[in-house]
């Protein structure tokens, strides 16, 4: 339906945009219609926008889909709305994760390194002996959460 005369598109126009999304989605390039018209976006840089700017561009604020209520549609882009924004959180959250385990990871020397430890020197910053070799065990069992036994 055309947002301007609320009207019913024509078969032949709905078919040019049906084409052009599904051509694009094959260039992994994402569709959107705005106020300057149809734009195409690379996909992989569009989900790395921050959640507002992506639900914005997909006309999927809250503030937006609300406004479309007497529209049984409004109920699944609400749904939308709310699932996009769960997946950024976790996204953001998994990829915090992966950083603080990076980050304890560098504490790690090389094999050769951990076999040199010595063991009577003392832990110094919970992950480095007092001879500056990381203890693998010690190291893996703190980034995992788990209690070192003695």
């Amino acid at each position: 339906m055309s947002e301007k005369t609320g009207k019913k598109l024509p078969k032949r126009a709905q078919k040019k945009i049906e084409k052009l999304v599904l051509d694009q989605r094959k260039k992994r390039r994402v569709v959107i219609l705005d106020y300057t018209g149809f734009t195409s976006y690379n996909l992989e840089a569009f989900v790395q926008q921050p959640t507002e700017g992506l639900l914005y561009d997909l006309n999927r604020l809250p503030e937006t889909v609300l406004t479309f209520i007497d529209d049984p549609k409004w109920v699944n882009d609400f749904a939308v709305y709310m699932v996009i924004t769960q997946l950024k959180t976790e996204l953001a959250a998994a990829e915090a994760r992966i950083a603080e385990l990076e980050g304890g990871l560098r504490f790690i020397q090389n094999e050769e390194a951990a076999k040199n430890h010595h063991p009577d020197c003392g832990y110094v910053e919970d992950y480095i002996c007092d001879c500056g070799v990381a203890d693998v065990e010690v190291v893996i069992s703190t980034l995992l959460n788990q209690e070192v036994e003695e």
